[in-house]
C-alpha cells in the first residue's frame, strides 16, 4: 500500500483529515500541471510571468487557513485552461490550423497569414507574412493530437525539410499535445520553435483569442510608512 493509502486508512474516522488529504492531492496535481506549463513556456520562448502561477506555500499551509485570493484565481485559471485545451483537441484538423494561424499572427505581429491547401501544402500548414512584398515570412505546422499522443522526431525532421525549401525566416511547430525528447532535440538543431498545447492556450489568453480577462481586482493594505500626525488631532 502506498504512503497515501496508509494515511487515508489511518484517517478514515476523521472526515476533516480525509478532506485535507484529498485537497493536498489536488494541490499537488495543480503544482505538477503548473510546472509542466512552465516547461512548455520555456520551450516556446514565452517571456514574462505566467498567466497562472503555482501556489507558493505547501499544501498543508495552504489548507490550514483561508485560501488567499491569488491561489483562488490560480485554481480557477487552471480549470479554464484545461477546459480550453480539451476544446482545442476536439476541433477538426482544419479548424485547428486556422486557430493556430490566428494566434501566431497576433503573437508575432505578422501582417497576414494564409493556410495552405491540403493537396498542395508541401509539408507546411500555414505561412505568416511580415511585409507587403512577402520577402520575410514564417512557416508553421499544426498537429492536433490527443493528450498522451506526442509528436515524434520524424515529423519535426519532415517539417524542417519543408521549411528550408520555403527559405523561411522562422519556423514554428504547434501541437495540442507535447513533443518527445527526440523531437525537441531535433527542433533545437534546426532552429524550429516548438509550442505545446498548454503554452498555446496561454498564448490564446494573452492575446484574447477564445479567452478573456473576466474581472480585475484591486487589493488594499495598510501603508507601514504612513501615520496620522499628532498635530492633526490638535487642530
Amino acid at each position: 500500500m502506498t504512503e497515501e493509502g496508509l494515511r487515508l486508512g489511518r484517517a478514515e474516522s476523521s472526515d476533516a483529515a480525509v478532506e485535507a488529504i484529498l485537497r493536498e492531492r489536488a494541490s499537488l496535481g495543480l503544482k505538477r500541471r503548473t510546472e509542466e506549463r512552465q516547461e512548455s513556456r520555456e520551450l516556446a520562448g514565452i517571456e514574462g510571468n505566467s498567466v497562472a502561477e503555482a501556489p507558493t506555500v505547501s499544501a498543508q499551509e495552504h489548507y490550514s487557513a483561508e485560501p488567499a485570493l491569488g491561489d483562488l484565481v490560480e485554481v480557477a485559471n487552471d480549470v479554464v485552461f484545461r477546459n480550453m485545451l480539451d476544446h482545442v483537441r476536439s476541433m477538426s484538423d482544419r479548424a485547428f490550423e486556422y486557430l493556430v494561424g490566428t494566434v501566431l499572427k497576433a503573437a508575432l505581429r505578422a501582417e497576414s497569414v494564409s493556410i495552405t491547401q491540403r493537396s498542395r501544402d508541401g509539408g507546411i500548414d500555414g505561412i505568416l507574412h511580415f511585409d507587403a512584398l512577402g520577402m520575410r515570412l514564417a512557416v508553421f505546422e499544426a498537429k492536433r493530437y490527443a493528450e498522451g499522443n506526442v509528436v515524434g522526431r520524424h515529423l519535426v525532421d519532415a517539417f524542417a525539410t519543408a521549411a528550408r525549401r520555403r527559405r523561411a525566416s522562422h519556423s514554428l511547430f504547434v501541437t495540442s499535445s507535447r513533443f518527445s525528447p527526440e523531437a525537441i532535440a531535433a527542433a533545437r538543431d534546426e532552429g524550429i520553435r516548438l509550442i505545446e498545447g498548454v503554452a498555446f492556450v496561454e498564448l490564446m489568453a494573452q492575446h484574447g483569442i477564445g479567452l478573456r480577462a473576466k474581472d480585475t481586482f484591486v487589493l488594499y493594505e495598510m501603508d507601514p510608512a504612513w501615520s496620522v500626525s499628532e498635530s492633526a488631532d490638535e487642530d
